[in-house]
């Protein structure tokens, strides 16, 4: 499944893998959520259709997010080929139901699309508020979903999800990125560190390093990493 060609794409192995559920893991501020945003303007630029579920973001700010970084998806909102669902709606209530994660697994027109992004996860599967009956059903959904033909991307703070749910899931990832900030040449740059990349097109490179940059988006930088 490509990516816009650009050095992502070509340091990602080609793009991302068909039918896999990838992870996407980072603190807070480390650059999980333009790295989706990344991804989905991608995928969509190639014809692939995008479901992307928000726990920050409501549509307006999320389409002036969008363009301030180049990534223009008005477009593909008006087509359809975009759907995005915020977790507090910009109309009416703002508060946090229980029982969202149970209203998005019931909702099949999020998975009609080629591809389904969460952003974050973490909000819903807090520490010590599931058990093991929940977490192996939520598990079993995401892989019905990628056995019919489906690609799911799931950003996670580590730090504030139930490490049980965590553990269980990244086994039966196919993809596994850690996002961080790492300190170079005494400078401070985001990491796309790959820890697993099954079925890619051409070897990924094990770490990326990139930037974000108004008007461009993520950016990568030029400079190895040792």
């Amino acid at each position: 499944m490509e990516l816009k060609k650009d050095e992502l794409s070509r340091n990602l192995g080609g793009g991302l893998p068909n039918n896999s559920i990838m992870v996407m893991q980072g603190s807070d501020g480390a650059g999980k959520s333009i790295m989706c945003q990344r991804f989905a303007y991608g995928l969509l630029s190639n014809g692939h259709s995008v479901s992307y579920i928000s726990t920050e973001l409501d549509l307006p700010s999320f389409a002036l997010q969008m363009r301030s970084v180049g990534y223009r998806v008005d477009d593909y909102i008006l087509d359809e080929k975009l759907l995005f669902v915020p977790m507090f709606p910009f109309i009416g209530e703002s508060k946090l139901q229980g029982n969202f994660l149970e209203k998005l697994m019931a909702t099949k027109e999020l998975f009609d699309r080629d591809v389904i992004i969460i952003d974050t996860l973490s909000f819903f599967i807090l520490n010590d508020q599931i058990n093991d009956s929940n977490i192996f059903r939520i598990i079993h959904f995401f892989k019905r979903v990628v056995n019919l033909d489906k690609t799911i991307i799931i950003a996670i703070d580590p730090t504030n999800i139930n490490k049980r749910f965590l553990s269980i899931l990244t086994s039966v990832s196919d993809g596994i990125l850690n996002i961080a900030l790492k300190e170079f040449l005494g400078n401070l740059i985001r990491v796309v560190e790959v820890v697993r990349y099954r079925r890619s097109l051409s070897t990924p490179s094990s770490r990326v390093p990139f930037r974000v940059e108004p008007g461009v988006g993520v950016a990568i930088e030029v400079a190895t990493l040792s």
